[in-house]
């Protein structure tokens, strides 16, 4: 199944008075225009007019008219006729204000009915262009529903940039190309679908590795810097002579910028941090057989819970059908591996000799290691 991303614009209801003479619906339009989502239930009767109105509009012009009601609905039904092969999970995500949120929910609702598509609404919180400040934040909230709704597999993913606020559209495309799935746009007035080719930048220009190094400042970035001694060090930092251009600033107030958000998501997204001790690195290091399990499986939160038992006090992960078993804990939402084997005879001589210790396991010297993640 296709997940298929796509901002919701208000193109609906612009087309709508375009069509028909309603001069009701256009004052309704107007008196909502840019208003906050929080005040959508304060508003129910212009939205319920809007929504009555354009609903049966696109009921009347059917599913072999209905091209032409919106950007929105004829790209979603050219992707279709385009990729044949698979079904769609639509993922309409709407800005943070009431024609958005009521854009987004027609859309929902006529889509569903005319051709059976699994559709999901997501409502991005501040995501709007009144306050410069908001719509940064409402980009990053953005970008973090979007990696949340590709949950670390781009494969399956396709962002269609043709509705929503023309200003969001190059951090989309800088999102799907460092992911490395494919884009798609058509105008309005042509019914071409345009596909924005992959470019093959993402590991050939970016050190992934060097930027993940920087997380204890990019997670300081993230809740914000507000303090002058904070933002003199980050200024001063090597982080800001390689990375500056992530960062918003307004001193002393510093933040990640959305460029940033989309950065640090994928960065996060290819690598996989673990502590482990001095004994069981190198073990890891020998073999090639423990290597694959942690960057094939062991990353994967439900994989690793899914096999992880409690043997002798221990929380053991056990491949299964191999001597493959891993040791650890998690402290902080950090995963420290104790002990590892690959053989069985001596998993199980430690097992049955070493009950788990909570003060001698955590009383250890971990190292940080950093893998990507092999999807």
């Amino acid at each position: 199944m296709k997940k298929v991303i796509m901002m919701v614009g208000t193109s609906l209801f612009v087309n709508y008075l375009e069509h028909e003479c309603d001069n009701t619906f256009k004052n309704h339009f107007e008196a909502l225009k840019n208003r906050d989502s929080k005040y959508y239930e304060n508003e129910l009767r212009k939205v319920k007019y809007i929504k009555q109105k354009v609903c049966h509009w696109l009921r009347s012009l059917g599913l072999a008219n209905i091209n032409s009601a919106s950007a929105e609905i004829k790209s979603l039904l050219k992707l279709e006729e385009q990729i044949r092969d698979d079904d769609f999970e639509v993922h309409l995500l709407s800005s943070d204000t009431i024609l958005g949120k009521l854009a987004g929910e027609i859309l929902e609702t006529e889509l569903v009915k005319l051709k059976g598509f699994e559709i999901k609404m997501h409502v991005i919180s501040d995501l709007q262009v009144k306050d410069s400040k908001r719509f940064i934040k409402g980009m990053r909230n953005l970008i973090d529903e979007i990696f949340e709704i590709a949950d670390e597999y781009w494969g399956n993913v396709i962002m269609n940039i043709t509705g929503g606020y023309k200003a969001s559209i190059p951090y989309l495309t800088i999102l799907a190309q460092l992911n490395g799935c494919p884009i798609y746009y058509i105008f309005e007035d042509q019914d071409a679908l345009i596909k924005v080719p992959n470019l093959p930048f993402s590991t050939e220009v970016i050190d992934w590795k060097d930027l993940y190094r920087n997380s204890e400042i990019i997670d300081q970035l993230q809740k914000g810097i507000c303090d002058k001694e904070d933002h003199d060090k980050l200024v001063y930092s090597e982080f800001y002579k390689k990375y500056g251009v992530l960062v918003w600033e307004e001193p002393p107030m510093a933040e990640l910028n959305p460029l940033g958000k989309i950065m640090w998501e994928t960065c996060k997204s290819k690598f996989f941090e673990f502590h482990i001790n001095s004994q069981s690195e190198q073990k890891y290091s020998n073999s090639q057989r423990l290597k694959d399990v942690i960057s094939k499986k062991f990353w994967k939160e439900e994989i690793r819970e899914g096999k992880t038992e409690y043997k002798n006090g221990h929380r053991v992960y056990d491949d299964g059908d191999n001597p493959i078993r891993i040791f650890y804990l998690i402290e902080d939402n950090t995963i420290k591996i104790y002990n590892i084997f690959d053989n069985h005879e001596e998993y199980e001589r430690y097992l049955n000799n070493n009950p788990y210790r909570e003060e001698d396991v955590e009383s250890q010297k971990y190292e940080l290691e950093i893998i990507k993640k092999e999807v």
